[in-house]
């Protein structure tokens, strides 16, 4: 029966669409596009990450990673630094560093230099270029980090200042990138990279996804509805639930994370089934029923549900979303839509369909064994991994894995007093101990610039000697780029980034993490050796030699050759063969006498004239050191004596330069190329070491060591020491704990759907009646509360059959999922729950709008399998079966269940 519009009907069809319009004015739901968002913040693993990450910007850094057969050509190193220094300009960009921006510090015992690596006039001759290249590939600061080993490629750290979207910065350096970069292969990594490469699947894919899902529901809401007004209040009911639940984020102010979106579809769709059904009543009456009805109920009950499975399984944003929206559509379809329905003739009578009792009762159990599949869905948890192969970030992997040695990295976090030698000896400690495990392939710490430094300042060790010097380290580094990410920006911490071979697992990873965070005491003072009494120095020794052994086995040293005795006897060995070395005892003598004065060094107390040192006295001098073999200040001093007669008159002038001396001879001797500490050394490694590189490196970690021991230090626990602090986080430790997270989720998100739906639908229908009714009334709605969790069921289990990866927010796609297929199981079940007479029109229409409505709603929920992201792809894919599942296992357990039980029909 046809009626038409009244003032009333016309009030609230005006009052209904502003408050949608308010709604989707007024809401904005603003994602947060980064790649660490996706993952949920309750997991310990992932708020440690964040917590050592976030001090040192490594979210906020966009690497740009060039691979060029031709590196070190003039042109190319051009288009490098021109790229760079373009690239720091952009709006958004804070800083950023090639190592064609480098500079490179040189120097001796008594004066530093500082140039350009890569000077301002490129050469053009090939011997130049390959001068540089083996300059550049020979600096530590760079080599490794910011070029490859190989010479083959470049990184290129940019920091985002977070005054724009990482998504839109990232852009903009990426194509300048591209436009500058002529002829090198670029790829661009790091979290925004992520983000623009998430922004670029999604914009590229949202037109025509629009259009398609459009077509879809105009298609199906047409064959079900065929009038224009109902369309469009189905429709505008679907937004205005949409709409209407993300208002409280913008008056919570609170971000939710990339999944809750998700939710959105498991209001729209309900939305849209139920106020369908609402509409398609034949009268006035009837929609008033319908709206207040069973299947209404029941979709709120299912919705309810689905938001409380969202909520307990760690998505609280999407929790809300599936309330709020749920809370809008029964408010909607009790108070609005009937009023605004136009009617229609009524149904003739339809008998209701058999129910196919045994194979409803087999697929419905079918979902028990499928839920054994969902387990072995796969998280997407790496950001490359959620990109199909040949995709650009997969490339960027690949790109990091051939010259970089991959991404895979743990982040050393040591806070405390950074700017004291304890942190910078704890920072030795973490190299030590994690260079010690095969799956580590490098370790990158302030350490590189501390030896650097060191040996620019003519320091015995790797450390600076005093607290001061830290402090002066530290402040010089707060202005260098290339340093940025290894000490905190307040000052208060330094890390360390183990990076791990491509092939370790999760083992591998906590084993290095228990490894390094055991390698500092929580308490520790740092001592000169020198200085420190006979005990403590006695454990400084074994503490360098234990480091020295970790190190040695990881280049493949024999165990047999890795012992304390061995050890010890062998930087002996190479101490007296450094100290008879005449000519580089003599280089060292010249290089601290290089002003032709001994200025500490007094003849006359009145005059203060200095002693001058010539050619002659150095040359004595450097003879006697190495035909005494000096161990300490006395034999120095000695030496000056023999050369200097005069020096004897001032005993403490004399003291005081003899102690300067000896220092820069435990320096130079241990680093001196050519020297005969480095050839025992050298000779000792060649026997075991499988290429000449390994040998190299082994004399060099040796000769540190004998250095350490003459006359440097090391932190030993104490109980009056520096308060440290190490925290070791990182994806390796992140990936698995979240993949576990969410298969505990999913495990408890399937748990409180059946108790939540099952007692939901009990005690809806334990109201009705008494007695032995009402124990009809709960054996009649076990379908209607098996049929979604049976749906979603047998949906994650078929895709974690086919072990497809997920989201890690896939409780929100689990509470999505089950409100749609709950509000396919009122349509199809609930009309048919009590054979009253009166209720063949609802029968019909129910069965009619299902099979109408649903498979193009299935067909639009697996349409976003057009974005090339393999996490959206499973969604598509679980959404469109599940709505596929629930549309069958409903059609199996609709019918009569019993006899007329005499009351009326709410629906009818």
């Amino acid at each position: 029966m046809s009626r038409r519009f009244n003032r009333r009907n016309v009030i609230a069809f005006l009052a209904g669409h502003a408050l949608m319009a308010l709604a989707i004015g007024h809401a904005r739901l603003d994602l947060d596009d980064s790649p660490v968002a996706a993952l949920p913040a309750s997991d310990p693993e992932v708020r440690l990450f964040l917590r050592v990450a976030e001090p040192y910007g490594v979210l906020q850094t966009l690497l740009i990673g060039v691979e060029d057969d031709d590196l070190f050509s003039r042109g190319s190193l051009e288009r490098l630094r021109r790229f760079a220094r373009e690239a720091a300009r952009v709006p958004g960009v804070a800083w950023t560093i090639a190592f064609t921006e480098v500079p490179l510090i040189a120097g001796g015992a008594d004066r530093a230099e500082v140039a350009d690596l890569v000077p301002s006039g490129i050469p053009d001759s090939a011997a130049d270029l390959a001068a540089l290249r083996k300059r550049v590939l020979g600096y530590d600061t760079v080599a490794g980090q910011l070029v490859s080993r190989d010479g083959r490629a470049a990184l290129v750290p940019v920091r985002l200042d977070g005054r724009r979207p990482a998504a839109q910065v990232a852009r903009d350096v990426d194509d300048l990138a591209r436009r500058t970069l002529l002829g090198a292969r670029v790829f661009a990594l790091g979290a925004p990279a992520a983000s623009l490469a998430v922004s670029v699947a999604a914009a590229g894919a949202a037109v025509p996804l629009a259009l398609l899902i459009g077509l879809l529901l105009l298609a199906g809401l047409a064959a079900a509805l065929r009038r224009p007004i109902p369309i469009l209040l189905a429709l505008g009911t679907a937004v205005l639930a949409a709409a209407v639940s993300i208002v409280p984020f913008d008056f919570l102010d609170w971000m939710p994370p990339p999944g809750s979106a998700i939710a959105l579809v498991g209001v729209a769709i309900p939305s849209l089934l139920v106020a369908a059904f609402v509409l398609s009543a034949p009268d006035r009456g009837s929609g008033r029923s319908r709206g207040s009805g069973t299947v209404v109920q029941a979709n709120a009950g299912f919705t309810a549900a689905a938001a409380i499975v969202a909520a307990l399984a760690g998505d609280p944003a999407a929790g809300l979303i599936l309330a709020v929206g749920g809370l809008v559509t029964v408010v909607v379809c009790a108070m609005v839509l009937p009023a605004l329905a136009p009617g229609r003739p009524a149904s003739a009578a339809r008998q209701a369909p058999r129910r196919r009792a045994v194979a409803a009762v087999i697929a419905s159990t079918l979902a028990v064994v499928a839920y054994v599949g969902a387990q072995r869905l796969g998280v997407s948890v790496d950001p490359a991994s959620a990109f199909p192969p040949g995709s650009a970030p997969r490339s960027a992997e690949e790109f990091m894995n051939r010259r970089f040695g991959g991404t895979s990295t743990l982040i050393a976090s040591i806070r405390g007093a950074a700017a004291t030698p304890e942190a910078l000896d704890a920072l030795r400690a973490v190299e030590a101990a994690a260079l010690a495990d095969p799956a580590v392939s490098d370790v990158v710490s302030a350490l590189v610039a501390v030896r650097a430094g060191a040996r620019v300042d003519g320091r015995p060790s790797d450390l600076p000697p005093t607290a001061q010097a830290v402090r002066r380290f530290l402040y010089m580094a707060g202005d260098q780029p290339t340093l940025a990410h290894l000490v905190r920006r307040d000052g208060d911490g330094l890390a360390a980034y183990v990076k791990l071979v491509p092939s370790s697992g999760p083992r591998d990873a906590e084993r290095v993490r228990d490894a390094v965070a055991a390698a500092v005491p929580p308490l520790s003072h740092y001592e000169s050796i020198e200085t420190a009494p006979v005990g403590a120095r006695l454990r400084m020794e074994a503490e360098i030699l234990a480091r020295l052994a970790q190190r040695l086995g990881r280049l493949g040293a024999p165990r047999e050759q890795r012992s304390a005795t061995f050890l010890r006897g062998l930087c002996e060995r190479v101490a007296a063969a450094a100290a008879t070395d005449r000519d580089a005892i003599r280089r060292i003598v010249a290089g601290h006498f290089a002003d032709g004065t001994a200025w500490v060094l007094v003849a006359d107390r009145t005059t203060n004239e200095p002693l001058a040192v010539g050619e002659a006295e150095i040359d004595r001098i450097a003879e006697h050191l190495a035909a005494s073999r000096p161990g300490g200040s006395g034999s120095a001093g000695a030496a000056i004596e023999a050369a200097v007669p005069a020096a004897a008159a001032d005993p403490e002038g004399l003291d005081a330069e003899a102690r300067q001396l000896q220092r820069a001879l435990e320096s130079g001797l241990s680093a001196a190329v050519g020297g005969g500490g480095r050839a025992a050394a050298a000779e000792w490694a060649g026997g075991w070491a499988g290429s000449p590189e390994t040998a190299a490196s082994a004399a060099d970690i040796v000769l540190g060591a004998v250095s350490e021991i003459r006359s440097g230090g090391a932190a030993l626990p104490s109980a009056a020491g520096v308060p440290l602090e190490v925290e070791v986080g990182g994806m390796p430790l992140a990936g698995p704990s979240v993949s576990l997270g969410v298969a505990r989720s999913l495990a408890l998100g399937f748990l409180v759907a059946a108790i939540a739906v099952l007692g939901f639908a009990a005690a809806r229908f334990a109201i009705r009646g008494a007695g032995r009714r009402r124990l009809g009334a709960l054996w009649e709605a076990v379908p209607e509360a098996l049929v979604p969790v049976a749906s979603v069921s047998l949906a994650f289990g078929a895709a974690g059959f086919l072990g497809l990866p997920v989201d890690p927010g896939a409780t929100s796609l689990l509470g999505a999922a089950l409100a749609c297929c709950g509000s396919v199981a009122a349509l199809l079940v609930a009309p048919w729950g009590r054979p009253y007479a009166a209720a063949a029109s609802a029968r019909r229409d129910g069965l009619r709008l299902a099979w109408r409505l649903v498979p193009p709603l299935a067909v639009a929920a697996g349409a976003p399998a057009m974005i090339p992201l393999l996490p959206v792809r499973t969604m598509a894919f679980i959404l469109a079966a599940a709505l596929a599942a629930a549309l069958l296992l409903g059609r199996l357990h609709a019918g009569d269940r019993g006899k007329d039980c005499g009351a009326r029909d709410p629906e009818g």
